[in-house]
């Protein structure tokens, strides 16, 4: 009888197992569907934005009084311009760090500033593939085309909303990205000379984390229409140690491509060295960036956020090193 009773109750606590792991998944294919769809809205709005550039060329061929090329030729080709950007945003191979910020503020965030936001979003990714990619003539210059359609289109619409702040916000960050371009070359250098792993670790923390300065212009968008959240030092902060995170897990899923394009990143650096061992060299940077987030006051919902998803940033980082 006491036999009979342990083995209902490994099967009761099986089948709660069983039950509590179904919720699990049913929770995280529910989470990445949501994430999908919200991302396809972004990308819709981005492509919207089209209808703005198309609308000037009209005027413009309308002034020179010519019927041709036809307006459709260069919607065809806009269009597939745009979809060089869009196409890497679905795919994961780019990040759009305006979906992070967005997941973060949640409802929070301010919907008039998301093409904004988005342009320059592309626009960022467009100069880094430039700089970092080799690619054929003819999608480079379908890139170029993008980076001048949505100079144009953030142009249009920081005249529309009428706000200065804005611009001399966009003025800064770009003074940032000279910033951290230098300051990558810097500390590649030392990475790639030191063999002190305490040395390294601490030289890769800060330069992600001058990386990630690449975030700050789309957190500030989103705090521009959300007046009421005080004390935002915390959210930028938090935001900025995520998205160092963020960087690194991407380094490491990136790091065949980038060793045969001799893209310099902290784990292509750390791995050509072949000093350390790479599991307690990621361990050691996570942990050093891990302590710092954990510095910031959780007043703010939105750091809170940005702190929640630097955690699941981490763990994917982990299963990654495992494989």
């Amino acid at each position: 009888m006491e036999e009979n009773f342990r083995e209902n109750c490994r099967f009761d606590n099986s089948e709660r197992e069983v039950e509590v792991f179904r919720i699990i998944i049913r929770e995280e294919v529910g989470n990445k569907n949501t994430k999908i769809k919200n991302m396809q809205k972004n990308i819709k709005k981005y492509k919207q934005t089209i209808k703005k550039n198309i609308s000037n060329i009209k005027s413009f061929l309308k002034d020179l009084r010519m019927k041709e090329p036809p307006i459709s030729l260069y919607e065809k080709i806009l269009t597939s311009c745009s979809n060089e950007v869009t196409s890497r945003w679905s795919s994961g191979r780019k990040y759009c760090r305006t979906f992070f910020v967005q997941q973060a503020f949640k409802e929070l965030y301010p919907q008039k500033y998301i093409q904004l936001s988005l342009s320059l979003d592309a626009m960022v990714n467009i100069l880094d593939d430039l700089l970092d990619e080799k690619m054929e003539k003819e999608i480079k210059i379908k890139y170029v085309l993008e980076f001048l359609r949505n100079f144009a289109v953030y142009n249009s619409l920081v005249s529309n909303l009428n706000s200065f702040e804005i611009q001399k916000k966009v003025a800064k960050y770009f003074d940032k990205l000279i910033t951290l371009a230098i300051a990558e070359g810097f500390y590649e250098k030392l990475i790639s000379r030191e063999k002190n792993l305490a040395k390294v670790v601490k030289w890769s923390s800060n330069l992600l984390l001058c990386r990630a300065m690449d975030i700050d212009i789309f957190v500030e968008i989103a705090l521009l229409g959300c007046k009421n959240l005080k004390k935002t030092s915390p959210i930028k902060k938090s935001a900025r140690v995520f998205r160092a995170v963020n960087i690194l897990k991407k380094d490491i899923q990136d790091i065949e491509h980038d060793l045969k394009n001799n893209i310099p990143t902290v784990v292509t650096l750390v791995i050509s060295k072949k000093v350390f061992d790479f599991s307690e060299y990621i361990n050691s940077l996570l942990s050093l960036l891990v302590k710092k987030a954990n510095t910031f006051p959780k007043t703010s919902p939105v750091t809170y956020n940005f702190l929640e998803l630097l955690k699941k940033e981490k763990e994917e980082i982990l299963k990654l090193i495992k494989k």
